[in-house]
């Protein structure tokens, strides 16, 4: 496979060190790659021909299908294109985007390459399970036509903001795909535009949607929640929550989970994030941290599997100890090895391949 990130030419960018960030990542995904500065007229000359992976950086001022010949205006499945802002600035709309990622600083050129090659490697199927352009999943389907182990689900994190977008998940669904169950990687409108209401709604309607379509195809199907940091929190809450209506599932996996929001607020994790994602502070919305916060309700429903790399930030690992201490009811499983933050959504580490036995031994279980 072949990789090309197109850049502006008039960028105030120092190409050293994008250049670096960029040979990285493609080393790391073992992809050949090409990085092309242009002025705003050659976007047309360099895309037109495009590979099957492209990252593009235009002028912050021009959508991406202003840059493309009269014709190609729709989604290629076989090129992945993904536009990269590290910059905030609104969605670029442009129908051949595969992904916009945007507001995540320079080093966030490094997951638009991931999602470029990504995409192209594993082309997903959109699901979608309501109106707004946040509401949707990307649905792989294991290779064999036999029916699948189970239905994963997967809800990113980035304390629960609304730059962090689903491609945090993308190496894990593919991984899930690969070990013979559907995953739908799942998008939602996060609390810091839409509310914390928005954000459960979105989640519960995105499982519910992809159950349902599973489902039909398949017949009844075991779902397992998985979530890292953030997502972590939310698998857990509607995990729990779907049990309670009568619709259990057959296990929730944190990865590195939010599992105590009392003391997330109270030692301003990512500056304060979690009172922002909920809106307000445990005293002012009490009833929001009792059903949220993991801690506050150990007493599960739901058998759950907590995984913890301990090199993660010492907060994260010290509350997660806390809950597997406390937690009862639903059999409990823990993971704890060597890894940081990101080790649990990579699919070659060991704290992965740990977490995935215990997951399948459940799926065994409950089969």
């Amino acid at each position: 496979m072949r990789l090309e990130v197109v850049l502006d030419r008039a960028a105030p960018l120092d190409r050293g060190t994008v250049e670096g960030l960029i040979e990285t990542a493609a080393s790391g995904l073992s992809v050949e790659h090409r990085v092309i500065w242009c002025d705003v007229e050659g976007f047309e000359e360099h895309l037109r021909d495009r590979p099957a992976a492209t990252v593009v950086v235009p002028p912050d001022n021009v959508e991406v299908a202003a840059l493309l010949r009269p014709g190609d205006d729709r989604r290629d499945p076989r090129r992945a294109l993904v536009r990269f802002d590290a910059h905030a600035r609104g969605r670029d709309a442009s129908p051949q985007l595969s992904a916009h990622l945007r507001g995540i600083g320079l080093g966030g050129i490094t997951w638009a390459v991931r999602a470029a090659v990504h995409a192209a490697r594993s082309p997903a199927d959109t699901l979608r399970y309501g109106e707004h352009p946040e509401q949707f999943g990307q649905l792989r389907r294991p290779g064999g036509g036999g029916p699948p182990a189970a239905l994963a689900v997967l809800v990113h994190g980035g304390y629960w903001r609304s730059r962090w977008q689903l491609d945090l998940m993308d190496a894990l669904a593919i991984d899930l795909a690969d070990r013979g169950l559907i995953s739908v990687n799942l998008e939602y409108r996060r609390p810091d535009r839409h509310g914390w209401q928005a954000t459960l709604e979105d989640v519960h309607a995105g499982v519910r949607q992809a159950a349902d379509a599973v489902g039909r195809a398949h017949g009844q199907t075991p779902i397992v929640l998985i979530g890292h940091s953030a997502g972590g929190q939310l698998a857990l809450q509607i995990a729990e929550e779907r049990a309670a209506s009568g619709e259990p599932v057959a296990a929730a996996v944190s990865l590195a989970g939010v599992v105590d929001l009392d003391v997330a607020d109270a030692r301003e994790l990512s500056d304060g994030a979690v009172r922002l994602a909920l809106g307000g502070r445990p005293a002012e919305v009490p009833e929001r941290y009792l059903a949220a916060s993991a801690l506050a309700r150990p007493q599960r429903q739901v058998p759950t599997i907590v995984a913890i790399g301990a090199g993660d930030d010492p907060d994260l690992v010290e509350m997660n100890r806390r809950f597997v201490a406390a937690a009862s009811g639903g059999p409990i499983d823990v993971v704890e090895l060597p890894g940081d933050h990101f080790a649990l959504i990579d699919p070659t580490t060991p704290l992965w391949a740990a977490t995935f036995d215990i997951v399948a031994s459940r799926l065994w279980r409950s089969g």
